[in-house]
């Protein structure tokens, strides 16, 4: 598979799972808006880059009002970068299994788990100045996950954040009721 490029402004029906394979790049700009089917699943597998402005942020969110889907998976090795995102409705909006991962300035909210982050492979996954809300677990680090968090606001969910067997670094963030 070539690199895929999703337009400025473009509305994406992802109606079943989508693999962006090793070696290809997802790009997506700023505007776009992904609605999902019940169920389905964005799984990286080589690159993802999604290039939202705080003017025109990326949405990705459930088609249908009720239903979840399974989020964002980054395979292990992959890369994905997240600006000015909003991810809505899913069961985990982010889910990196060692993982290369950045998120900045976006937010994630109704989920079951927000973000969730299992083991390292190189680089500490970041996420920097988002807002988790809505979500029965805000974040979620595991299996040796030491993330850096900054500067983030974690809130309005059943839980804050579970760290099991990892060491984040933990910094300038808040957690509210």
């Amino acid at each position: 598979m070539e690199d895929l490029v999703w337009d400025e402004d473009a509305v994406i029906n992802l109606s079943e799972n989508l693999t962006i394979p090793f070696g290809s790049t997802l790009v997506i700009e700023e505007g776009v808006t992904v609605e999902c089917d019940e169920g389905v699943q964005l799984r990286i597998e080589g690159g993802l880059q999604i290039l939202g402005t705080e003017q025109k942020p990326v949405h990705f969110a459930s088609y249908y009002e009720s239903a979840k889907w399974n989020g964002i998976y980054i395979a292990p090795g992959a890369a994905a970068s997240f600006e000015h995102t909003q991810i809505a409705d899913a069961r985990i909006g982010v889910f990196g299994v060692k993982a290369n991962v950045e998120i900045y300035s976006s937010t994630i909210n109704n989920c079951f788990i927000g973000a969730c982050f299992y083991g390292m492979n190189g680089e500490p996954p970041l996420v920097s100045s988002s807002i988790f809300s809505n979500n029965a677990w805000g974040v979620v680090t595991l299996n040796g996950a030491d993330i850096v968090l900054q500067n983030n606001i974690i809130m309005l969910g059943q839980k804050g954040v579970l760290i099991d067997a990892s060491s984040p670094l933990f910094f300038g963030n808040e957690i509210k009721k």
